[in-house]
């Protein structure tokens, strides 16, 4: 495979790089080489990281997005992960010791998934499907397993989703 070096990674909070003060080493499960460090996160992290993903939210940068232009957005999305799908799918196999065959056609198909539910971001009207606990455990193993294909199935249709809360004034 190659490409992918023994890098020490940090957090990315409020858009800066945060090193941690513990960290793991992440081990190719093919070749058992250590492929990058990365911090575990304290409790002070993940506390600053919610801060920074609630400021975030409600900055006027995405607040003030219509749901129309959420869905364009998430298409762009689509669109690079469909250009640059051959390379994530080498980086998947290679960090989580997953087929390069399955994680190849996976890529081929996450663009649509999110393409679809970018379609999805201003025709949602309220109303909710019912979702059963298995599905919501499925998903859990997906993230752990396949982070990167995880966020064409189920990231993006959140991010299509959510809408900022506004206050009893209206703003």
């Amino acid at each position: 495979m190659g490409g992918v070096t023994a890098a020490r990674h940090g957090h990315w909070i409020g858009g800066e790089s945060v090193q941690g003060a513990a960290e793991f080493e992440a081990v190719n499960p093919t070749t058992g080489a250590v492929w990058g460090r990365f911090p575990t996160g304290s409790d002070a992290e993940v506390d600053a990281a919610v801060r920074a993903a609630e400021a975030a939210f409600a900055h006027p940068s995405w607040a003030g997005l219509t749901a129309t232009r959420r869905g364009r957005l998430i298409m762009d999305w689509a669109a690079l992960v469909a250009a640059e799908g051959p390379r994530l799918a080498r980086i998947e196999t290679e960090l989580n010791g997953k087929l390069l065959s399955e994680m190849t056609a996976q890529f081929r198909v996450i663009p649509d998934w999110m393409t679809y539910a970018a379609g999805m971001a201003d025709k949602i009207e309220g109303r909710v499907i019912p979702v059963n606990v298995p599905g919501v455990t499925t998903r859990t193993i997906s993230l752990l397993t396949s982070p990167l294909a995880c966020l064409g199935s189920s990231t993006c249709s959140q991010m299509a989703a959510l809408k900022p809360r506004r206050t009893r004034r209206g703003r």
